[in-house]
């Protein structure tokens, strides 16, 4: 029964939660059962545009947030009401189920009594709102707030109408909720949230690990949680592939982890395909391959975010970035200058504030053409090059607008190509720039290929695969076990924890965190019982490694043993580390661009976030 209920408030999320594109959503749901064994009579969530950010049941009797800054940013007296609110809509509920039963003329049996209320504020300033009550999953009662009445689609639910008709002041405060408070606190919490929350694109690497015949797909760094990866085989997607499961970083972001075992001999083409809220379209990694991406966004006026931003990737690992606010080239590591030349590098400089300028006039010229007058609005291109192990070559380049296509460049066939009525005139005078189309055919199919190699020869000058470092001990005299993984590199690796042969699913981790030397380092912990006699191990895979490293933990001399049968340390060849361009989007803010060095040593406790995201 616990389960049935819980599946009809989740259904009653996702059919009632929708919100069109162009708007922003406040939902409360309130839902109250007869008494089940272990599971709570009353449950409250809230929710802005489809994101669960507050919770309450009877169990717990407390206004749980998903992030301590939401009750800070409101203030603990506000938020204090809030849980006295709810506390109230609680009693009220838990008193209409006897009614409900009575005059569904029911005596006993599990039964859900819901209200759900809320509102919606759209892009162009028009609000709408509503209030419902519900029983066993079937509507009862509909606030009709432009005639002031309650409406029911039930016989039995006329003479309840027909009460709630008479509460005269009770329908004018619920009116005034949903036409003037509701929309003032969506507001405030869609400020709160540009101030504190952020999209995060992913880190992505495909990679062969090691000898063996797997192919690993390592996801990280991204937020929200929502996030779709799939491996595939010449074009079709692979239904028997292995994952970690989403798992929280511990700043707050995500990683998730795909594998397949494949044949080191097979042709065919592998890929990665991730698609997230951060990135424009569906990012593709193609195993054997390598790219140049440039990403170019520049936006209306936001307070506390940069107009315009450009970011620069090879095989996914951003190499440059350069924002309106600084104003500068921002390179990766320093050598990437180094290699290139101070000249080159500031030509580069010049031709991104160029850019700049252009989609600064832009945007009013795309404000036009699609009839809009104000708003937030986003301006993108995304050009960019491939080169495979074969030989081949491709390239593109296409615009966007508010998230949706406008101009893409067939070089074939020389000319622009658009997807809307209203971007014809925009692609009728870019094919009369005859000239500016041969520089772009030129660019993509040389001077993006010329670039591509050149730093692909930098980063094999430069980078080079480090096998991990491995410490697998008890904390103290904890009841923990830790295994600690440091100083390897490229990020891509593979951490399991074992207990008598058998993987442990419910373990916590650090994620991957950047050391002072451009390695990583991830830690996993269990909690254990120390008198277990059972056998604890460490397992990895890495790059760096010709076979899987296993670190058993001897508990009576508290020292580890090192299983492997070999590991291979030194100079390999390059192997591609994904960081895919953070692409800005309408309302959504970007991520710090300092970190300080993870401390690498195991002598106290990490914890890692496990708060609700969607």
């Amino acid at each position: 029964m616990r389960e049935a209920a819980m599946i009809g408030l989740i259904e009653l999320v996702l059919l009632c939660g929708e919100v069109s594109a162009g708007s922003h959503s406040l939902r409360y749901f309130f839902t109250g059962m007869t008494l089940i064994p272990d599971f709570p009579e009353f449950v409250a969530v809230v929710y802005v545009d489809g994101v669960q950010f507050v919770m309450y049941d009877s169990d717990r009797r407390e206004l749980i947030p998903r992030e301590q800054w939401m009750v800070e940013s409101e203030g603990p007296a506000a938020w204090e009401r809030k849980k006295i609110f709810t506390e109230e809509q609680e009693m009220y509920l838990k008193a209409d189920i006897p009614l409900y039963m009575s005059h569904t003329n029911q005596t006993v049996g599990v039964h859900v009594c819901q209200m759900m209320t809320g509102c919606d504020l759209r892009d162009d300033g028009t609000t709408s709102g509503f209030s419902q009550y519900g029983w066993d999953g079937h509507d009862v009662l509909s606030l009709d707030k432009e005639h002031m009445v309650w409406v029911t689609p039930v016989p039995w639910g006329e003479s309840i109408k027909n009460r709630c008709d008479r509460q005269t002041g009770h329908i004018q405060r619920l009116k005034h909720y949903l036409e003037v408070e509701c929309i003032e606190w969506l507001r405030k919490y869609l400020e709160y949230g540009q101030r504190e929350l952020r999209v995060v694109a992913p880190v992505v690497s495909f990679t062969r690990l090691g000898d063996s015949n797997r192919l690993s797909c390592a996801v990280t760094g991204f937020y929200p949680q929502a996030i779709e990866v799939n491996l595939w085989r010449d074009g079709v997607v692979i239904d028997e592939t292995l994952s970690s499961g989403i798992l929280p970083n511990h700043d707050s972001t995500y990683q998730i982890r795909k594998w397949v075992e494949f044949d080191p001999e097979d042709q065919a083409e592998y890929s990665c395909r991730v698609e997230h809220s951060g990135m424009k379209e569906t990012l593709m990694v193609i195993y054997g391959s390598h790219s140049l991406r440039y990403f170019f966004t520049g936006m209306t006026p936001i307070p506390g975010f940069p107009e315009f931003v450009v970011v620069g990737s090879v095989d996914g690992v951003q190499f440059v970035m350069y924002d309106s606010d600084r104003r500068e080239l921002i390179p990766r590591e320093q050598w990437m200058v180094e290699s290139e030349g101070r000249a080159a590098w500031e030509r580069k400089k010049i031709f991104a504030q160029e850019q700049e300028m252009y989609f600064k006039a832009d945007i009013p010229l795309l404000m036009s053409r699609s009839n809009q007058t104000g708003g937030i609005h986003v301006c993108q291109i995304m050009t960019g090059c491939d080169l495979r192990d074969d030989g081949t070559t491709s390239g593109f380049s296409q615009y966007g607008w508010d998230g949706h296509d406008v101009l893409s460049f067939d070089k074939d066939h020389m000319v622009w190509v658009t997807p809307v009525t209203w971007g014809e005139g925009i692609k009728n005078r870019c094919d009369r720039q005859t000239g500016n189309i041969q520089q772009w055919k030129h660019f993509l199919e040389v001077e993006c290929i010329e670039w591509l190699r050149k730093y692909l020869e930098y980063g094999q000058r430069e980078l080079r695969v480090v096998a991990p470092f491995v410490s697998f001990t008890r904390l103290g005299d904890s009841n923990r076990l830790s295994c600690t993984v440091t100083g390897f590199y490229p990020q891509a690796i593979e951490v399991n924890l074992w207990r008598d042969g058998v993987v442990i699913d419910e373990t916590l981790s650090s994620g991957i965190l950047p050391n002072h030397d451009s390695t990583y380092q991830i830690r996993k912990w269990v909690e254990f019982d120390p008198e277990d006699q059972a056998e604890y191990s460490c397992r990895m895979e890495h790059s760096g490694m010709k076979e899987t490293l296993v670190v058993i933990y001897e508990p009576k001399s508290r020292s580890q043993v090192a299983v492997t049968v070999g590991i291979v340390v030194g100079v390999l060849v390059l192997i591609a580390l994904i960081i895919v361009a953070v692409v800005i989007y309408n309302k959504k803010g970007r991520g710090k661009s300092d970190y300080n060095p993870a401390k690498t040593s195991d002598g106290g406790d990490s914890s890692s976030s496990s708060s609700m995201r969607s």
